[in-house]
């Protein structure tokens, strides 16, 4: 009986843990950072609702876990949900971005991303992890999508525009993140894009690759940063890209924020940050079966 004792306490301290890195601590220590990425908002509900079960009979813990739960609830709906139900009117000189983490499939699904690219019809196209895309792919879609100019990126990563790309840098940070700095030709306006792909292991902190990231983009002007982060939205590594940029899941978004993974709402890590002179219009995230990640869509225009 006593080790039985002793055993719900421990648990009863690891979720009082598990709360105060959430909500508190989060990824500033990256020793924790793990513990961090495994504690989202659902998982502790979750988590929550079993310790419920186990102290159902110790009333005090009882009641204390269920004020607990229905205020992780709220919060969750709170940070990660959207009630909007309308988007800001567009009109014909907006421009529209499809990004894509296609997630490493084998064969690489080029008849998917076919009839994604016909049925939206974006302007720019960015996807990463392509790895197993192979030169015939990039012929092949070519040939489907002729308005399109196809850029096959080191990194794993590919590009179409349907107008000109004027300059395009790879950075290979030393952790085995990466992002392209890209100049996009917009009708005449420039857009500045990095397409981003930061290292997905928990036990690597992000804090340098964003940092870095954050250097080459703060001052730019007609900024999107788009791709798999890897990062969570409440990040405090994101605490600086607030006051510069913003997010467009958050901003014009509806329903669930989060992309990762298969739809259960755990984490947003795909993000679209855009500069203050690049208006929102619509966004949207749609989830495909076999696919981990969430396919963004995003309208806009640049001022």
């Amino acid at each position: 009986m006593g080790s039985a004792k002793k055993y719900k306490a421990y648990i009863l301290w690891v979720y009082a843990f598990s709360l105060l890195v959430h909500f508190v601590i989060k990824d500033r220590f990256q020793i924790l950072d793990v513990l961090f990425y495994a504690t989202p908002k659902l998982g502790l509900l979750i988590l929550g609702m079993f310790l419920m079960l186990v102290f159902r009979r110790a009333r005090r813990v009882l009641i204390s876990l269920v004020v607990i739960n229905i205020m992780i609830l709220g919060l969750w709906i709170h940070d990660d949900y959207n009630f909007r139900t309308d988007s800001i009117g567009g009109d014909n000189g907006d421009h529209s971005l499809m990004y894509w983490n296609v997630g490493r499939k084998n064969p690489f699904p080029l008849p998917l991303i076919v009839e994604k690219v016909k049925a939206h019809r974006p302007t720019t196209i960015c996807l990463v992890e392509t790895e197993n895309i192979t030169y015939e792919n990039v012929i092949h879609l070519s040939k489907l999508l002729p308005k399109y100019n196809f850029s096959w990126l080191w990194g794993d990563m590919l590009i179409a525009h349907q107008d000109g790309i004027q300059q395009n840098e790879y950075v290979y940070l030393d952790d085995g993140s990466k992002f392209h700095d890209i100049a996009l030709e917009m009708e005449g306006q420039q857009m500045n894009m990095a397409l981003v792909d930061l290292i997905a292991s928990p036990i690597d902190s992000k804090k340098e690759a964003l940092s870095s990231l954050y250097d080459a983009f703060k001052s730019k002007e007609s900024t999107m940063l788009v791709g798999d982060f890897n990062v969570p939205f409440n990040s405090v590594h994101f605490n600086d890209y607030k006051h510069v940029f913003n997010n467009a899941q958050r901003d014009i978004g509806k329903g669930f924020t989060t992309t990762w993974p298969y739809g259960i709402p755990l984490w947003q890590i795909d993000h679209i940050w855009v500069s203050n002179d690049i208006s929102l219009k619509r966004f949207e995230a749609i989830y495909e079966v076999g696919f981990d990640h969430a396919l963004l869509l995003a309208t806009f225009s640049i001022k």
